[in-house]
């Protein structure tokens, strides 16, 4: 799982960046909650910045996961 994970990070300092607050780590809970992480972050993502045409950006980063596997 280590792409998911470096996915949930970057997808949150780049929400962290939108906000403009810093970036924190995402704590490492395994891979039983990696995709919840993963959902999390992409619904912050969209909520921070509603107007970003961000949906190609992450549906294009979510498919270099897949190819991974």
């Amino acid at each position: 799982m280590p792409p998911t994970r470096a996915l949930v990070q970057t997808l949150a300092d780049r929400t962290a960046a939108l906000r403009g607050g810093p970036s924190r780590p995402v704590p490492d809970l395994g891979p039983a909650v990696v995709m919840d992480q993963l959902a999390v972050v992409i619904h912050d993502l969209f909520e921070a910045d509603p107007e970003a045409n961000a949906a190609s950006s992450v549906a294009n980063e979510l498919r270099g996961i897949r190819r991974g596997f």
